[in-house]
């Protein structure tokens, strides 16, 4: 695969259920959505990263930092949902969808999920999941869960 063109897309919204304005909350002075960004840009292996929103003052926020944006639909129930929209538009092989309130994305992370694009071309889209390794964790509401099929996929 050697035309491979890896994309992050960052889904951030103003209406969040658990915490409304959250990607615009300031961190050390920096939106919480800018400090994602920067570290989802400290991992080489994408040729774009870009924030997916369908709020103008995040898109203004972004942008004031030299981001790229693009607006979508506020329709969108799911973050997944609007990388989905996003990922129509982009050209691209494969999207890494980085969650919003990640703060603490691991760059080198970022960089296992590029490898691993190149292990198992097939898949498209990407996301970053953990065991949950704890009853805490399973009753803790604001961990998002997922569930696996025999086929490894989300």
């Amino acid at each position: 695969m050697n035309d491979v063109k890896i994309v992050a897309v960052i889904p951030a919204r103003m209406a969040s259920t658990r915490h409304p304005g959250k990607p615009l909350i300031l961190i050390e002075g920096l939106p919480m959505v800018e400090h994602i960004r920067r570290r989802v840009l400290l991992c080489d292996g994408f040729s774009d990263v870009i924030v997916a929103t369908c709020d103008t003052e995040i898109q203004e926020a972004v942008k004031t930092f030299g981001g790229k944006v693009v607006m979508t639909s506020g329709e969108h129930i799911m973050a997944s949902d609007r990388v989905a929209e996003v990922a129509k538009v982009l050209d691209c092989t494969h999207v890494i969808n980085v969650q919003g309130d990640e703060i603490l994305v691991v760059p080198e992370d970022l960089s296992n999920m590029i490898e691993s694009i190149f292990t198992h071309p097939e898949y498209q889209y990407w996301n970053a999941i953990a065991p949950i390794e704890t009853q805490q964790e399973l009753k803790d509401r604001a961990i998002v869960k997922c569930v696996i099929s025999n086929a490894g996929k989300i």
